[in-house]
């Protein structure tokens, strides 16, 4: 199959202990005819980037310095100063944490071209970290994926590995036109099936580092997904509740520890959710009840919360969102950045 050439967009965070080596792996597994944009606020980031576009002379690798706050999305404040510099008809966004090697990209474009998808994304797993987003994600993410794939037509895209076909976007406004949204790559899939555009999930699967958050930081992260995820799809926000049978199991068992049956009934449902473990192409989980259990109690305290007007943490900034695009990120009187 003829290769194509694509322009990857690869927004730089600060922070990431590894970013040298995913980049470098990732440098060698593109093509010459393809356009690398790397874009970064940090300063530091910025010169690395540089010198490693050094290693790569037969390659068409730009280091853009981007500024900060351009529009809410800190992501795609980037992508909007990256844009500008892309000449291939098809874009694909990597996230920084992603670990996008020969294999993946390969497979990845392969199945592009089969397609022929006005837009394409790849399901994530883990690298390394067993902690509760990598079992919120084996027993969440990739059974519902499966699912999918036999049932019904997908109108998202996932983030961490995106494509869409340039004119698809530039016909909607470009990455501006996502600048305040809270999913980006919920809104870009959205967008693009509204347009009649079809979008492929691949089978490949794009690997990446698990985020290492202290509790404080974990809990603002669970709090911010869920509040998304309520304000993009509130019908299936308001559905989760039947999937949390490990909560009721634990309050029926509180209100009569002595029966068996109730015992029987919370070990029952563990073992299933353990075994949804399976269909993580990852890591092999080690442990995971007590994270299964934790992951499961989890659940309902940040769906409840969801639905109360509290402020998310997002871009170092505490807002209030009443919509999945949020029109002033301005910060509210008395709240610190984080």
């Amino acid at each position: 199959m003829p290769l194509q050439g694509v322009t990857f967009f690869r927004p730089i965070k600060t922070g990431e202990p590894h970013l040298l080596e995913d980049l470098r792996v990732f440098l060698h597994a593109v093509s010459p005819q393809d356009q690398v944009l790397f874009g970064t606020a940090c300063e530091a980031a910025y010169g690395a980037c540089l010198e490693l576009a050094k290693e790569f002379p037969h390659l068409q690798v730009s280091c853009v310095r981007c500024e900060s706050d351009v529009v809410s999305n800190p992501k795609v404040n980037k992508l909007i100063q990256l844009e500008p510099f892309a000449t291939k008809d098809l874009w694909v966004v990597l996230d920084s944490d992603t670990q996008a090697d020969e294999t993946f990209l390969n497979a990845f474009r392969a199945e592009w071209l089969e397609s022929s998808a006005s837009a394409i994304s790849a399901p994530y797993c883990f690298a390394s970290a067993c902690n509760l987003d990598t079992v919120s994600t084996s027993q969440a993410l990739w059974p519902g994926i499966a699912l999918l794939r036999t049932t019904g037509r997908v109108q998202f895209l996932l983030g961490a590995c995106m494509g869409v076909v340039a004119k698809e976007l530039k016909d909607l406004g470009g990455w501006q036109v996502l600048g305040e949204a809270l999913a980006d790559d919920y809104e870009l899939g959205h967008l693009v099936a509204q347009r009649g555009g079809t979008i492929h999930l691949t089978h490949a699967c794009v690997t990446l580092r698990a985020a290492r958050f202290s509790l404080p930081e974990w809990i603002c992260h669970q709090h911010r997904a869920a509040v998304t995820h309520r304000l993009c799809n509130s019908a299936g926000a308001a559905g989760l509740p039947i999937t949390f049978g490990i909560p009721a199991a634990c309050l029926l068992l509180l209100a009569n520890p002595r029966s068996l049956f109730r015992w029987l009934a919370l070990l029952a449902l563990l073992v299933f959710r353990m075994h949804l473990t399976r269909w993580y192409p990852g890591r092999k989980i080690a442990s995971p009840w007590p994270l299964v259990l934790g992951s499961s109690l989890s659940e309902p305290l940040f769906w409840l919360v969801s639905w109360l007007p509290l402020p998310v943490s997002w871009n170092h900034r505490r807002i209030l969102p009443r919509r999945a695009r949020v029109p002033n990120m301005t910060h509210e009187p008395g709240r610190q950045r984080l």
